[in-house]
């Protein structure tokens, strides 16, 4: 029944039943044979009618997934940023549960989501930078619930999780603000945003490089808006109105290019930022010249790239908001276990980095996760550590998300150690790297070409570097991670190296079996390069 490929639930019988380790994939016939059936072409896409549902199933809640794509913690008003960045959902989590120190497993997009929607660590799902792809052998949480019986839809605004990644697995019905119906809703959203005297980034209408919106529909992505449309539409339209679902939007308003509306600027910059934001250029290559000393900005430069990375927070608080009203005014808001997170957050000049990978400080780690249940879930703040990409496999394994017992099983009793929450980088994104040394041979590169893993315990960090170096933070003195203790604390270092040293053990190491789909036009690979994934 499963739209992507065979039966999840078949999947993971044969994986236990065949006494697979956690990071193998399942040797039976019946998976292999369904496996080379399943085109890559017809995943995603129900090959037969539903069976009726259940008075079981009826009673299932729904799931809304909702990714504030590129969206750190720190700078939301949520989390206590001074500026009014994210309001809506300020109001709408007073009666959800908050996780004051939610850590992304990875620290850009595709190694993210693929934990989120698997389980899995970076290192156990096998999705890098040298491996843009989801193998099938991997269970998702959509196919599970498809499988249990839910309609499974998404409005995915970022490129690179639709084509060639096999991240959306599971999802039946998929829609994508660059293609039919929503195209030209979106491009006039975008062109209401725009301002005559920007040249500051590839959506802007007096850019100087190439690649902009009018020849690249990749680069159609600030769709917040019509992204509620689309799920309120596609919550009118479903066959079965009382059949579960499982919903998940991307929304990317917050990920380079940013092209803040007026009303947003107008919130959390000043004047002078705003004017200084519009003849200052910031668009990928030239945070990467910036990295490697090829291009200078100026501290009052990096300050208006921050302004605007806070304006842009304001519009994706209310696109997110727009979602969740059209879950409202459906009257499913109780009905919904609603899902507010982020893949990863963002450098603004922090450690001499800007955008993302590079890194698994928290400017990047610690991201907005709330949990939403009226009736069920509590609402309050959680403290300790947790990880984002634990928390729909958590939920089933409570019991609140029917997925089928064998997954939860196989879940459970994956290997892994309970000694904090791990954040991994793993493999260095070279096409960036290459792009740089090419245009600019003599800085050097060396800094972004290292891998890190970080595992964070109590108030306790430890970052242990490719290049052998070694940090460790207190976070509760130094959130901002600018004093190194590994010196000074050497017995905390110790302890927490034995708790890493012990996780990397413990979770083995996938190996790719699947090449990915090849399928990237010229298009496509202008389009990633504009929002930062040179490959």
């Amino acid at each position: 029944m499963t739209p992507p490929r065979w039966s999840a639930a078949a999947l993971v019988v044969a994986w236990v039943a065949s006494g697979c380790s956690w990071g193998e994939a399942p040797s039976s016939a019946e998976a292999e044979g369904r496996r080379k059936e399943a085109s890559r072409e017809e995943r995603g896409r129900p090959k037969a009618a539903r069976p009726a549902l259940t008075d079981v199933q009826r009673a299932q809640p729904n799931v809304l997934v909702v990714v504030l794509d590129t969206v750190r913690a720190d700078r939301m008003s949520l989390y206590g940023y001074a500026k009014p960045t994210t309001p809506k959902l300020t109001a709408w989590a007073a009666d959800a549960r908050v996780y004051d120190r939610a850590m992304s497993p990875g620290v850009w997009t595709l190694p993210s989501h693929a934990s989120l929607f698997t389980g899995l660590p970076e290192r156990s799902h096998g999705v890098t930078a040298d491996h843009n792809w989801l193998d099938g052998d991997h269970v998702t949480v959509a196919e599970g619930l498809y499988d249990a019986g839910y309609d499974t839809w998404t409005f995915c605004a970022n490129p690179y999780l639709a084509h060639g990644t096999n991240l959306l697995q599971g999802f039946a019905e998929q829609a994508f603000p660059w293609e039919p119906p929503w195209r030209s809703a979106v491009e006039a959203h975008m062109r209401g945003k725009l301002d005559p005297r920007d040249v500051s980034n590839p959506l802007a209408p007096a850019y100087r490089g190439r690649g902009g919106a009018d020849t690249n529909r990749y680069l159609f992505k600030e769709a917040g808006p019509v992204a509620a449309q689309a799920f309120d539409r596609w919550l009118g339209e479903r066959a079965e109105a009382d059949r579960p679902f499982l919903a998940f939007i991307n929304l990317m308003e917050a990920h380079l290019p940013r092209i803040p509306s007026a009303e947003a600027r107008k919130a959390v910059m000043t004047e002078a930022e705003i004017e200084a934001a519009w003849t200052l250029e910031q668009s990928t290559i030239h945070f990467h010249e910036w990295m490697v000393g090829a291009r200078p900005y100026t501290p009052s430069d990096l300050n208006t790239i921050s302004a605007v990375y806070d304006a842009s927070l304001v519009d994706v608080d209310a696109a997110a908001m727009a979602v969740l009203d059209a879950l409202a005014r459906r009257g499913l808001d109780d009905e919904t276990i609603v899902i507010v997170t982020s893949d990863h957050g963002e450098n603004l000049g922090d450690h001499n980095l800007l955008l993302h990978k590079y890194a698994v400080y928290d400017t990047l780690a610690r991201v907005p996760l709330v949990v939403r249940w009226p009736g069920h879930i509590a609402p309050g703040r959680v403290a300790e550590a947790s990880s984002v990409g634990e928390v729909l496999w958590q939920l089933a394994s409570e019991g609140s998300l029917p997925l089928p017992e064998t997954t939860v099983a196989a879940w459970k009793a994956r290997p892994g150690v309970s000694e904090g929450v791990v954040t991994s980088f793993d493999a260095v994104a070279d096409g960036s790297i290459r792009r740089m040394k090419r245009l600019h041979p003599g800085h050097g590169t060396e800094a972004l070409e290292r891998t890190y893993l970080a595992l964070t315990q109590g108030t306790l960090k430890v970052i242990e570097g490719s290049d052998g170096s070694v940090e460790l933070f207190d976070l509760a003195a130094d959130p901002m991670e600018a004093n190194n203790l590994s010196k000074a604390r050497p017995a905390d270092l110790e302890a927490m190296r034995g708790r890493l040293g012990r996780w990397k053990e413990a979770v083995p190491t996938w190996t790719p079996r699947e090449a990915g789909s090849g399928k990237r036009n010229d298009e496509l690979t202008r389009g990633l390069e504009a929002i930062g994934y040179v490959e």
